[in-house]
């Protein structure tokens, strides 16, 4: 009887994983990303000049210099390795990085997928402003990026996470609350480039902690009732 009344009340706690938001808490392969992108030719640059670094207030960041906006659905996994052309195509759908997710994007003053990132010496550079809405508190992971990254807030007033200037790649951490944001990314100094994020996970909202535990409690008390059916019998 007792194997019989577990069996039972763990398919219920089943149940109750099932339909809670808890079993919903994982990587974020549906969220949107509202991107924008300048690109610039900047003769003369360095690794410290302003128009190399993935910052709000990067100099190229004009609409003369506009030359994608659009969306991407999924988590990027962008890359370019060395040996191939530094393109946007390349790195968002192309080199086998594309990540399957499904990307709509315009182009603007002439450019198109096969618009160069960046070349080397610092000589061109591409600012991409990803905009996107985190609907749980504690989204955390690892952004790998060659180049720079920054995270600020939906007006760019508060800058959340900076690795802003140009690098090798490198995996920054990132913990964000519920909310709107922009994420820099800058491409300078040719190939390779990389932006992918890794082991995303949600913390669960207090709702669906709330949720899980009435199930639980629910079980303990079917389990209770079971038992003292058995007793009586």
């Amino acid at each position: 009887m007792f194997k019989k009344t577990f069996a039972v009340a763990g398919g219920l706690a089943a149940a109750v994983l099932a339909f809670s938001p808890l079993a919903q808490a994982g990587p974020l392969s549906s969220i949107t990303f509202n991107v924008t992108g300048w690109n610039a030719v900047t003769p003369g640059s360095n690794i410290n000049s302003p128009n190399q670094q993935a910052v709000a207030g990067n100099p190229i960041r004009m609409l003369s210099n506009l030359f994608v906006t659009g969306t991407a659905v999924g988590l990027p996994n962008w890359y370019v390795s060395g040996s191939t052309a530094n393109t946007f195509g390349n790195f968002v759908g192309g080199n086998g990085a594309g990540n399957g997710t499904t990307n709509a994007f315009n182009f603007h003053n002439g450019a198109s997928f096969n618009t160069v990132l960046s070349t080397s010496s610092f000589g061109s550079a591409t600012l991409l402003q990803m905009t996107f809405t985190l609907a749980n508190n504690d989204t955390m992971g690892t952004i790998v990026h060659d180049d720079g990254i920054s995270i600020w807030n939906a007006n760019n007033t508060s800058e959340l996470v900076n690795s802003a200037g140009p690098t090798t790649a490198i995996g920054t951490a990132f913990n964000l609350s519920a909310g709107t944001y922009n994420l820099y990314y800058v491409e300078a100094n040719g190939a390779p480039s990389e932006l992918s994020f890794q082991n995303v996970t949600e913390a669960p909202e207090p709702g669906a902690l709330a949720l899980f535990g009435a199930g639980l409690l629910g079980c303990a008390l079917f389990i209770g009732r079971r038992r003292r059916m058995s007793r009586s019998s």
